[in-house]
């Protein structure tokens, strides 16, 4: 399966070589940098170094998580607890997770990654790390392993729903595991807790086949769905169906501000879609899935340029009515619908 490694982190291995490397480790690692935005697979990562360095039972005095809320690293507080020797296992783990770093005084912490002690292990968890700060990424791979974990592609994603249906004895089509996609914003711990759902569904209901009938009764909306949904219709210049959409996605109790903000979101990808013109390069460029990114180019072809920037400037000036009280939320909502169905 692909996992979203990034073609130019060279120095980056991915999830699958990083298992193996600790699996195969002999005790000889003492630093792990582990970036990326798919937070299920690093915490199952960071459960299974535990797992492999720490006595059973020993957690509680041989591991220790310093999560710094996105502050400056700590480096006095972290040299502190990684120079405290082991009580039980061969290894002392020290976690450390949401921090940065000070971007005058890299020195300090490029001498705590390279001065790890024997009977330490000292993991950074990070969404990122700069990779112009050269010397610091440098220590990190000298004196250890760097890995990198995002969400996997749309492809893989469904090929993990229909094994894991598949061990029921549960198929699925492709437009199902989309949709379960779109609704989990592609993350996999959301996944897996609807995927279960479902299993635990179909079980109760003997159904051997998800469509997108069941994944819409047992899983939460599709936020992303319906507002695709709803730019179709303001495409084809047809406000019955569009306002039909919206009314849809209000009856399931979604508060207006998060529509108006789901579609002005819409709205800047459809402009980066009609300029980019790319799958491929709007997966990379804004972060969508892979039929997400098709389905945002095939749906601004159906629109002029000068139209989508218009009705995105549009967005803002309906939410500053609100804002100001000059607006009803959903008043507001119909109206702008309505307007963008106009040629």
């Amino acid at each position: 399966m692909a996992y979203g490694k990034k073609k130019t982190d060279t120095d980056f291995i991915d999830i699958k070589a990083l298992g193996n490397t600790i699996k195969t480790d002999d005790g000889s690692i003492r630093v792990f940098l582990i970036t990326g935005e798919e937070d299920f697979f690093i915490d199952m990562t960071v459960a299974s170094i535990k797992k492999k360095y720490l006595a059973p039972g020993s957690e509680s005095m041989d591991y220790v998580k310093l999560d710094l809320g996105g502050k400056v690293l700590d480096v006095e507080k972290v040299e502190n607890n990684i120079s405290i020797p082991p009580w039980l296992s061969t290894k002392r783990i020290v976690h450390v997770t949401n921090c940065t770093f000070d971007s005058k005084d890299t020195e300090s912490t490029e001498k705590l990654i390279s001065n790890v002690p024997s009977f330490g292990i000292l993991i950074f968890t990070l969404k990122d790390i700069d990779k112009r700060k050269k010397k610091l990424v440098n220590a990190f791979k000298e004196n250890g392993v760097m890995a990198l974990i995002d969400y996997m592609d749309s492809d893989s994603l469904i090929s993990w729903i229909r094994k894991k249906l598949g061990q029921s004895n549960i198929t699925i089509d492709t437009a199902s595991c989309e949709s379960i996609i779109s609704r989990c914003e592609k993350s996999m711990r959301l996944i897996t807790s609807e995927v279960s759902k479902l299993q635990l569904y179909c079980d109760g209901a003997s159904i051997t086949n998800i469509d997108e009938n069941v994944v819409e009764l047992v899983c939460p909306p599709d936020m992303q769905g319906n507002i695709f949904k709803i730019m179709d219709a303001v495409g084809q210049g047809n406000p019955s169906s569009a306002l039909l959409q919206l009314n849809n996605l209000i009856s399931l109790k979604e508060p207006p501000i998060r529509i108006r903000v789901m579609l002005t979101r819409h709205f800047r990808q459809l402009i980066c879609a009609k300029e980019i013109g790319d799958a491929r390069e709007l997966v990379s460029r804004i972060k969508v899935q892979d039929f997400q990114a098709r389905k945002l180019i095939s749906q601004a072809s159906r629109f002029q340029m000068a139209k989508l920037i218009r009705l995105y400037n549009l967005c803002a000036t309906y939410d500053l009515e609100i804002k100001s009280g000059k607006a009803n939320d959903r008043q507001s909502l119909e109206s702008f619908v309505i307007m963008a169905c106009e040629p």
